[in-house]
C-alpha cells in the first residue's frame, strides 16, 4: 500500500509531466496552466505526492470568487447586505489514472 503526503501547495520541485487523468481538460489545467495561475495568485493550486515522490497523483486548485445577492438562495441572503458576497470555489479536483484501479486511497501519513 502506498502512502500519501498531505495536500501542500504546488512548488517547483513537483513533477507533473507524467500526470494523466481521464479528463483531458483536467490534465491540462494542471500540465499547462496550474504552475502560472498559482505564480500570479489567482488559483491556489494543492497537490498530493506519494512519501518521498515528487510525481503529483492529485491535485484541486482553489479560487476566490464572489456571488451576487440576486443568485444566493434566501437562507443566505439575509444578513447578507446589498453587496457581492466573497465566496471560496473549488475550481478544480484530479487524480491520475494510476490511483484509479486501487481499491482504497488511505492518507496513512497525513497525521
Amino acid at each position: 500500500m502506498s502512502c500519501y503526503q498531505p495536500p501542500e501547495l504546488l512548488a517547483a520541485r513537483h513533477r507533473l509531466a507524467g500526470f494523466r487523468c481521464r479528463s483531458v481538460e483536467q490534465t491540462a489545467l494542471l500540465v499547462e496552466v496550474a504552475k502560472q495561475a498559482h505564480g500570479t495568485g489567482i488559483t491556489r493550486v494543492f497537490v498530493v505526492t506519494e512519501v518521498n515522490q515528487t510525481a503529483v497523483v492529485a491535485y484541486y486548485a482553489w479560487c476566490m470568487a464572489s456571488a451576487a445577492i440576486a443568485d444566493l438562495p434566501e437562507r443566505l441572503r439575509r444578513g447578507a447586505g446589498r453587496y457581492p458576497q466573497p465566496i471560496a470555489l473549488l475550481a478544480r479536483l484530479g487524480w491520475t489514472n494510476a490511483m484509479k484501479d486501487r481499491a482504497s486511497v488511505r492518507p496513512c501519513c497525513w497525521m
